[in-house]
Formats: structure tokens, sequence, C-alpha cells
């Protein structure tokens, strides 16, 4: 029997905590406006339902206003919710809300509410120096700080002053740097980050600094005559530069043309020896023919007659003369 009575308080228990757990977070600007909706259950549409503050304090009991707010509003009651707002909402509207709905068994869902101020930078000069001081404040836990110059690299900066103002449970976070300004103007961001802020985009602010025309005025005629130092010195080592090389160039030339040179000797006491170069003269000589004297016989120019065609046929037929050679003869002197 003891058993089970432990068993029932820590069941109680555990329902109590389970009660009491936040159902939602919700992050808000401070200045916006902060809407709160809390889902019902159809089947019980007759039972009452309330809204209360960070405070304790009975906001809507239904259609009845428990706080004389202007900025509160009840914007829905229906079967299925229950829909307030809270506009213009400050730090001190931060902390847990209660839905509670009067059931047989009553149950509440509990919303953690965040405001978060945007980060603000204020811009002073000292001694040439540009100081920015950015300020930042959130709910529950102090925000993060970082800086970024132009579009370059996001930078952290150790020195960050903390403060808590109970009062309005606020935390605010405080960093000062120093910029010295540059010749064309550029751009100093102060980037904030919260736990409670779950958006990708973080919140920033942002100055542009101006450069001061007084000091780039010197600061432009010594750069000046440093850079044509630099340029006659860049020039005169070119100059070496391309002296070295023509040098160096017209030294493999020379050897190139020792080489040519000596090759060309060779190749022509190689030609002399060969007899390639013989000088010597052909005379051509033209020579007479001879004069061949011939007797023609008439009659053996006549074919007999009693002669067949078989027989002309078989006859054997002379060879042509041969050619008569060229009357050229060619010498040598």
């Amino acid at each position: 029997m003891e058993k089970k009575l432990q068993l029932c308080v820590l069941m109680l228990q555990l329902q109590g905590e389970l009660s009491l757990a936040v159902w939602q977070h919700i992050s808000v600007m401070k200045g916006h406006t902060l809407n709160l909706n809390c889902p019902l259950k159809s089947q019980f549409p007759d039972h009452a339902v309330e809204w209360r503050n960070t405070d304790g304090n009975i906001m809507f009991f239904n259609m009845i206003k428990g706080v004389k707010d202007k900025r509160y509003r009840l914007h829905k009651l229906s079967e299925s919710e229950f829909r307030i707002s809270i506009s213009k909402v400050t730090f001190s509207d931060g902390g847990i809300y209660t839905c509670s709905h009067y059931l047989p068994q009553a149950e509440s869902k509990r919303v953690n509410v965040t405001v978060i101020g945007k980060p603000r930078i204020e811009r002073t000069t000292h001694e040439g120096w540009t100081v920015i001081r950015c300020t930042a404040e959130a709910n529950y836990s102090p925000p993060n700080l970082s800086w970024k110059f132009k579009n370059g690299l996001e930078f952290l900066h150790d020195e960050t002053q903390i403060h808590m103002v109970p009062l309005e449970k606020k935390y605010v976070s405080i960093q000062t740097i120093y910029v010295k300004p540059a010749e064309k103007t550029f751009a100093v961001k102060c980037i904030m980050r919260h736990p409670a802020w779950h958006s990708w985009i973080p919140l920033m602010d942002f100055v542009n600094i101006r450069p001061n025309r007084v000091d780039y005025d010197v600061e432009k005629r010594e750069g000046k005559d440093s850079n044509t130092s630099l340029l006659v010195f860049l020039i005169t080592c070119l100059m070496v530069g391309l002296l070295v090389v023509v040098i160096f160039i017209g030294i493999k030339l020379r050897k190139a043309h020792i080489i040519w040179k000596r090759d060309e000797s060779v190749v022509e006491q190689y030609l002399c020896l060969t007899g390639l170069f013989n000088t010597g003269l052909t005379q051509y000589v033209i020579q007479e023919p001879t004069v061949i004297t011939s007797v023609t016989n008439p009659a053996a120019m006549t074919p007999p007659e009693t002669t067949t065609s078989e027989h002309n046929s078989a006859a054997p037929v002379p060879p042509p003369a041969p050619p008569l050679k060229s009357p050229v003869k060619e010498t040598e002197l």
C-alpha cells in the first residue's frame, strides 16, 4: 500500500513538471508586435480559458480583458484557438506567458518570450581617431558582438562591457573600437548574435568612415615621394636585367657564328678532296657521215609472175636498216 502511494505521488510530480514545461520559445524585436496563440480542444468549447502575462496577471479571461493595457488585444477566441497580441513590446515584456484551459483537468501551455534590441552605433572622434561604440540589449543573456570592415572578415573584440538591468529584465553589451580614417570611405559593421535569435541573418548596425582630408594631404605627399623612389629603383633594376640578357644573347650568337664558320671550312675542304669541284671542259666535234653507194637492179625489183601467194607469204622479210649514228662525236679536251 505504501509503495502504491509513493508511486502515485511520483506520477503527480511528473505531471506537474510536464505541465510547467515550456511549450514554445518566441523571440521578438523591441518595438515590434508579439503574437501569442493557444490551441484549444474543440470537444470542450464551453470551458474557460485565460492568458496570463509574465507577472502572473490575467490578460484575458475568455472575452474579458483583465489588465488595462492598450497594447493588449484579443484577436480570436474559438473552439480551436485563443489568439492575442501585444504591440510595441519592451524588454519588460520578456518572460513566461501562460495559457490555461480549464477542462475537467486543467491544461496549461507556457510560452517563453525573449525581447531583443537591435545594436546601435555611436561615433565620436579623439586625437585623429574615430571612436565607434556599439551597444546591444536583450533578455536572459548578454548579446555577443563582433565587427566587420567593408566586406572583409568578421572578427571579435576582446574587451566587452556587460551590464544587467534587473528592473527592465535585460542585459547590455558594449564594445568600443578605434578606427583610423582611410583614403576612401568604408563601412564599419557591428554584428549582434543571441542564443534566442534563430534567424540566419544576424542583427547589425553600421557606420561609414569618411577620410580626413587634412591628414591625407600629408600622407599623400609622403606616399608620392616614397612611390617615386620605388619606381626609379624598379626601372633601374629592369634596365640592368635587360642589359644582362642582351650581353648573354650576344655571347651565344658569337659562339654559334664561330662554330658555323668552322663547319663551313671543313665542308669546303671535303668537297675539294672528293673532286666535286672539277672544272674540266667538254668539247663537241661534228663528224662527217659516211657516204654509201649502191647499184639499183630494175629486174630485181619486179617480182616473178610464177610465184604464188603461199610463196610470197613464206618469203622472209628483210630486217630494217639500222639507224645511222649521230655525226656528232664527243671528245674531251
